[in-house]
C-alpha cells in the first residue's frame, strides 16, 4: 500500500468503500449529515450531491413513465392496424375472391406501423428528447389546471 494518495485517488477509494459498505436500512437526513460531518464533508457539498442524485432518480422515473405511455399508444395503433387490415382482407376476399387490392393499404399502413415501432422503442436522439420535453410540459400544464366540477 502507498503512504500518500492524490486527491483523485482519495476520492475514488472513499467512493468505492462507501459503495461496498452495506448501510443498515434507510437513513434519515440527519444521519446523513452527521456521517458527512464525521468525514469532514461540507454540508453544502452534501446538499448539492443530494439535489443531483434525487434529480437523476426523478428523471429516470419520469422517463420510465414516458416510455410506458409511448408503448401504450403504439399498441393502440397496432390494434387498430390489425383490425382494419383484417376487415380489408376479408372484404376483398368476399368481393373479389382474392386479396389483390387489400395488399396495398395493408403494406402502406404496415410501413407506418413499422416506423412507429422504431420511434417508440428508440430512446436516443433529438426527436426522443424533444418528445420527452413536450410530454413533461404537457404533464405540468395538466397538473396546473383547476379540477373540473
Amino acid at each position: 500500500m502507498k503512504d500518500h494518495y492524490t486527491e483523485e485517488e482519495v476520492n475514488a477509494i472513499l467512493r468505492r468503500a462507501v459503495e461496498r459498505q452495506p448501510l443498515p436500512g434507510d437513513t434519515s437526513r440527519e444521519q446523513l449529515l452527521a456521517l458527512a460531518n464525521e468525514l469532514k464533508i461540507p454540508i453544502d457539498a452534501i446538499e448539492r450531491a443530494e439535489r443531483e442524485v434525487v434529480g437523476q432518480l426523478d428523471t429516470v422515473q419520469l422517463r420510465t413513465e414516458f416510455d410506458i405511455e409511448r408503448r401504450r399508444e403504439f399498441f393502440s395503433h397496432l390494434a387498430s392496424y390489425i383490425g382494419v387490415c383484417g376487415f380489408l382482407i376479408l372484404l376483398n376476399a368476399f368481393v373479389t375472391r382474392g386479396i389483390w387490392w387489400s395488399v396495398f393499404p395493408v403494406l402502406g399502413w404496415g410501413l407506418g406501423i413499422y416506423f412507429d415501432a422504431v420511434k417508440t422503442y428508440c430512446r436516443a436522439g433529438k426527436d426522443y428528447e424533444n418528445e420527452f420535453r413536450n410530454w413533461l410540459a404537457n404533464r405540468e400544464a395538466q397538473r396546473k389546471l383547476p379540477p373540473m366540477t
